[in-house]
């Protein structure tokens, strides 16, 4: 997707979606910097507290683990996560991110819709949090999200075979495992 306006693409997809403002929205202009400074103190590495960061996922401060999302990156998030599991999301577009609140099934469906290639999904506690690289890549931090991510891997092959005789593939959120 080009960072043109990532903003409008997403209310946009939402609104063509017909997901209401109750399951996705932007967080208030007041609300986003607290979000992305308590995530930064939490989980990442900063030299100072003016540094800014575009790829977060480059300067972690904790143990991580990642799943290469190539060609199943809509089933990740449904794998990984409870479907009405309300969480904080941010998208990188060019130099800025954009905060959000919804539940997964929401995210899920705007950032394949949108074709959105750099976010990261951001437990409301602070206690985890799963990065989505342009690489195709989820990275997370956090016990819950790791022991999660490890059990998908563990499973990854049986959980592909099983995608793959569904069709079509997006018609139930329902995990696999």
């Amino acid at each position: 997707m080009s960072s043109y306006n990532v903003r409008s693409e997403i209310e946009d997809t939402r609104k063509l979606l017909g997901i209401t403002k109750d399951c996705f929205s932007e967080v208030g202009m007041t609300k986003w910097e607290n979000i992305q400074r308590k995530f930064e103190e939490k989980f990442i590495e900063k030299k100072s507290y003016k540094s800014s960061f575009y790829w977060y996922w480059e300067h972690f401060n904790c143990e991580a683990e990642a799943i290469n999302a190539n060609g199943i990156k809509y089933f990740v998030t449904k794998q990984l996560f409870e479907k009405n599991e309300i969480v904080y999301f941010f998208v990188l577009d060019n130099d800025k991110f954009w905060f959000y609140e919804g539940d997964i099934y929401s995210i899920n469906e705007i950032s394949y819709e949108c074709g959105l290639n750099e976010y990261y999904i951001l437990d409301k506690k602070y206690e985890w949090f799963m990065a989505c690289t342009h690489h195709l890549t989820f990275i997370g931090c956090g016990e819950k999200i790791i022991t999660k991510m490890r059990a998908f891997k563990e499973k990854e092959s049986e959980i592909i075979e099983k995608l793959n005789k569904k069709t079509p593939f997006y018609d139930k959120y329902k995990p696999i495992f």
